[in-house]
């Protein structure tokens, strides 16, 4: 897990440059201890402990899955606004080499 990878990295990094190397294995040793704690924990009582499931800004937040009817089409909208310089599809070099009835500029859904 990435928890893991956090308290090695600053170690491997920061161990060349300080002066007291028990000074940063001091350190390493707490935040490997957490970063383990924190991936055996399940993550619904990880919150609870944190007391991230109290603070109502986080309270009842999801996702939503965006629906291809709705929210997909801003793009297609959107392409009207910008120069074909700004469209990967038009200005990236293997693409420009497409002929045009294959690689049209305003995209479809």
């Amino acid at each position: 897990s990435l928890a893991f990878f956090l308290p090695v990295a600053t170690f491997v990094f920061i161990h060349p440059s300080w002066k007291e190397r028990d000074d940063v294995l001091a350190w390493l040793w707490p935040s490997l201890a957490l970063a383990v704690i924190f991936c055996a924990v399940p993550l619904s009582v990880s919150r609870t402990l944190l007391c991230l499931q109290y603070m109502p800004g986080l309270r009842g937040t999801g996702f939503k899955v965006m629906d291809w009817n709705e929210d997909n089409e801003d793009y297609y909208k959107a392409q009207y606004l910008w120069s074909t310089e700004m469209k990967y599809h038009k200005s990236q070099f293997l693409y420009a080499m497409v002929p045009q009835a294959q690689n049209p500029e305003f995209l479809k859904p």
